[in-house]
């Protein structure tokens, strides 16, 4: 039944019509129209199709495996948090809100369904709770003007996905202090999962991602060693992470030091990845990360450093195991994102920025791996006394062994996607 005071109509297939015409739209389909056990996307221009199987009241669905479906699949209801693929009933379907799998189905026994909409962003509109007949808001908030189910309360039903871990996982969930959401956990576990397939996760040192909702969040997901020890207090706000660091007396040591504690992170193959999550900073030297030796074997020349421009006469510059003041570059950018910088051979180093090549030397030969730990907000000088120069926003770090082109780019996308998402996770 109808709680709406307001009666609202559509006649023909107008509001079909809009649907299959909208950006936002991945997939349109109306059960009436299954044909030989596909449901044709009727989106504009579309040729995929949903495989479905069974009958009225008890179909099973597949949507295509593609990257399209899967980036869309904000639920994990079409695809495990591995991205293996999932068949969804008919049962799961009308039990469930989603996000991005919007579902219109009879009010009332034996509640088929009508129609199947996925979208490949997030679309909060009062027209889809109406044309897709919602019991509540498009924001899980119960409406007036929402409709009845036979099957369902007035609340929001939430769907738990179905999480596949690694072992590694298992144990870093173990070492919180409070479980993360359902939403976080499926998060955690998908990036757990696209970066193992990418680089194994036996091949990293380090990796923190603090933009949990509690400080708990600085701690390494690879091992329980090396948490991460914010020095003077910095902010921690959750889904953003440390910083802005003061530019005086606060820092962020990760406590790993490469030369000692590095297992895959080696001298000719290494990576270090850092993440900001600000522009430019008014007058305040960029000082990513740095560290040198201070055991007389090199001095400067065996020395972690990232610097970011400042000004716009100065460019990117970074160090990896030498001293080559070369390694700087015309671009003056100055953006957030993921910095990666690796090292693959005796000779050559690369800095990437979101996947754009800043920095590229084959002449650079490594010396030594500093023998201090490499602080993020600010750096370490030959005697060892701290240099403050930063007033960076950090959203994570991470070590590992040496990278291609390929696997980096991945890797990125990967760190991207967790931090645009997480905030909504918490």
């Amino acid at each position: 039944m109808r709680r709406a005071v307001v009666k609202w109509f559509i006649t023909g297939g107008s509001w079909s019509s809009y649907w299959t015409n909208q950006s936002e739209v991945l997939f349109f389909g109306e059960i009436s129209k299954i044909t030989d056990g596909k449901l044709y996307n009727q989106k504009t221009g579309a040729t995929d199709y949903l495989t479905v199987t069974g009958v009225a009241g008890s179909y099973t669905f597949q949507c295509p495996n593609t990257a399209p479906y899967i980036a869309a699949d904000t639920d994990y209801i079409w695809f495990k948090t591995n991205e293996a693929q999932r068949t969804p009933t008919e049962a799961e379907l009308i039990g469930y809100d989603f996000t991005r799998t919007i579902v219109k189905y009879q009010d009332n026994v034996p509640n088929h369904i009508e129609t199947i909409m996925i979208l490949s962003s997030d679309y909060d509109t009062g027209r889809m709770r109406n044309d897709f007949r919602l019991s509540i808001w498009w924001s899980g908030v119960s409406s007036l003007y929402g409709y009845t189910k036979s099957n369902r309360t007035g609340e929001k039903s939430e769907w738990t996905p179905e999480v596949i871990m690694l072992p590694r996982e298992i144990e870093f969930l173990t070492e919180l202090s409070a479980s993360p959401t359902s939403a976080h956990l499926a998060l955690i576990t998908k990036t757990f999962n696209d970066l193992n397939a990418v680089v194994p996760i036996s091949q990293w040192d380090v990796l923190v991602l603090p933009m949990g909702n509690t400080t708990d969040s600085r701690k390494n997901w690879i091992k329980t060693a090396h948490i991460g020890i914010p020095q003077a207090s910095p902010t921690f706000t959750p889904g953003v992470g440390y910083g802005p660091f003061n530019g005086s007396t606060q820092y962020f040591d990760p406590n790993y030091s490469p030369r000692t504690e590095g297992v895959n992170y080696t001298l000719n193959s290494a990576t270090y990845i850092i993440i900001f999550g600000n522009e430019s900073q008014a007058a305040a030297l960029y000082q990513i990360n740095g560290s040198k030796s201070t055991t007389g074997d090199g001095g400067a020349a065996n020395r972690l450093m990232l610097v970011r421009p400042h000004s716009a006469d100065e460019a990117y510059n970074c160090r990896m195991h030498n001293n080559d003041a070369s390694l700087t570059s015309a671009s003056t950018e100055r953006t957030s994102g993921v910095y990666l910088l690796t090292r693959t051979s005796s000779t050559i180093v690369r800095l990437f920025v979101n996947k754009i090549l800043k920095v590229s030397s084959t002449t650079s030969t490594s010396t030594k791996i500093p023998d201090q730990t490499p602080y993020i907000g600010c750096e370490l000088d030959f005697s060892g006394i701290k240099q403050y120069y930063t007033k960076d926003l950090m959203n994570g770090y991470a070590y590992l062994n040496g990278v291609s082109d390929a696997q980096g780019d991945a890797i990125t996308d990967i760190l991207n996607y967790y931090i645009a998402n997480v905030v909504a996770t918490l």
